[in-house]
């Protein structure tokens, strides 16, 4: 009998499977690959070829492509109902999707993650398409406001048109994301299946503090210099493992970098705050208003509004000479904000407080030197009037004595938190309502039921009660056992 190589692998090896392996002759000890309900983890290219939003479907319907998937050439169903972008898509629109097949052989595609581009060196090319900056909250979506927001809310309430309107950039645009929060609170949910030139939050912004924001006193006042976009330098996104299907045996080559450098002729920024621009160029920010999630009949991302009209004019010229031209018209402005008079005196106060918090910005250094500022209004405004002595308050009522005010608390103690419900030991009858007496009689009842002692008793005929005698010791017609001789 042909044995394995080792002694110790017990048939685990070329031959015959282990009695506990689960494998047949032949086999390696390789497990073979799932491949029924969690697809196979390729990344498809889908283009959209129908749809069926109306129908009880409810999705849209696209044909993959990949050149080592299981699932190349054929056909799957994206659903409305897993990703918001699903509905603004049309015909002909190429997303990437990963399938998965249900019993009944059909595949149904979920939208990947947005792919994020990321910052390199070397030698860069022009764009082909100039660069859309969006911000999130407030713009996009709603996820509350800085002090009433909950820590465990992470998922946001998107805007009104603003699934269309993210579609409708991408064919005029290159997409990327510029937000203020933290990047755990940043939902991509609308760039599913799309690709981001970059995705920034907060630690790519400014912080100015003491300087404060307009959204609450107590988050820091971040900038969103365009001029750190402008000096770097990206990389197009790109998958690390396209059509490999998880198998870490198939190698596939990299694609070569694509950089690219963006400047102030092809770059706009579209955000709700007008602070945050204070130190951009004039023309390359769009300002748009604060939507909360109350206003259900906003059309500020409506494809015939004046925003996607402002966007069409950057998209075929020059931005920085578009946003000369359009400065003063609603959404663009004219002029950028400055450092008001509360702005000197907190980063005055945070220098004499010996900067509790850290290190100040270089850039606060000129409000920190400045001269102080005129006092407030507040500070100028002259004392309330001396509040007149009040009349002397009538007597009081007589208490109820502690004895009567003890019963009361025994009473209410005992109804909420006790459980041995002796409510006629501490308090009189006459104290205890109807209510609190029917309660105390249904959990006497349910502890009595609950006993074996008492469910015994009442469950139990009296007669099963009594032992049987056997009948080889009955010896008359009334019963009486007989003794033995």
């Amino acid at each position: 009998m042909r044995r394995s190589n080792s002694d110790n692998s017990q048939g685990k090896g070329r031959g015959r499977g282990g009695r506990n392996s689960g494998r047949g002759r032949g086999y390696s000890n390789v497990k073979p690959e799932k491949r029924d309900d969690g697809g196979d983890g390729t990344i498809y290219i889908a283009t959209v070829t129908e749809l069926a939003l109306d129908a009880p479907a409810q999705g849209v319907f696209a044909t993959l492509k990949a050149s080592r998937g299981r699932y190349d050439g054929q056909r799957c169903l994206l659903r409305s109902k897993s990703s918001p972008a699903v509905e603004a898509l049309r015909v002909n629109d190429v997303v990437r999707v990963k399938c998965r097949s249900d019993r009944q052989n059909r595949l149904e595609g979920r939208l990947c993650p947005p792919r994020i581009g990321t910052t390199a060196q070397g030698t860069a090319s022009s764009p082909k398409k100039p660069l859309l900056v969006l911000d999130l909250n407030g713009v996009l979506c709603d996820r509350g406001t800085y002090a009433t927001r909950d820590s465990k809310q992470k998922k946001s309430i998107n805007r009104p048109h603003a699934a269309s309107f993210v579609r409708w950039c991408y064919e005029r645009f290159e997409i990327g994301v510029w937000s203020c929060a933290k990047k755990d609170n940043m939902d991509l949910s609308l760039f599913e299946g799309r690709d981001l030139v970059m995705c920034w939050d907060q630690r790519k912004s400014t912080s100015l503090w003491p300087r404060t924001s307009t959204v609450s006193p107590q988050k820091p006042l971040f900038l969103k210099e365009i001029e750190s976009l402008w000096a770097a330098t990206f990389d197009a996104p790109k998958d690390e493992d396209l059509g490999v299907s998880g198998d870490w045996r198939r190698k596939v080559e990299k694609p070569p970098s694509k950089l690219t450098r963006y400047d102030a002729s092809t770059t706009v920024l579209v955000d709700n705050h007008l602070e945050k621009f204070e130190r951009n160029p004039l023309g390359s920010c769009v300002l748009v208003p604060t939507w909360t999630a109350s206003d259900e009949d906003d059309k500020a991302l409506a494809l015939d509004g004046e925003l996607c009209r402002a966007l069409t004019q950057y998209a075929q010229g020059d931005c920085q000479e578009t946003g000369k031209k359009l400065a003063g018209n609603g959404i663009v402005p004219k002029e950028h904000p400055a450092p008001t008079d509360d702005d000197v005196r907190a980063v005055q106060d945070y220098v004499a407080r010996g900067c509790p918090d850290g290190p100040l910005h270089p850039s606060l250094e000129s409000l920190a030197s400045a001269p102080a500022p005129p006092p407030s209004a507040r500070a100028e405004a002259p004392p309330p009037p001396p509040v007149k002595a009040q009349e002397a308050a009538p007597p009081r009522p007589p208490q109820k004595s502690s004895l009567v005010r003890g019963s009361a608390q025994n009473v209410t103690l005992n109804v909420t938190r006790s459980r041995r419900w002796r409510l006629h030991e501490i308090t009189p009858p006459r104290a205890v309502d109807a209510a609190v007496g029917e309660s105390t009689r249904l959990a006497r009842e349910l502890w009595r039921r609950r006993s074996h002692r008492w469910r015994l008793r009442e469950t139990t005929p009296p007669r099963r009660l009594v032992p049987r005698r056997s009948a080889s010791r009955v010896n008359n017609n009334k019963g009486e056992a007989s003794t033995p001789h």
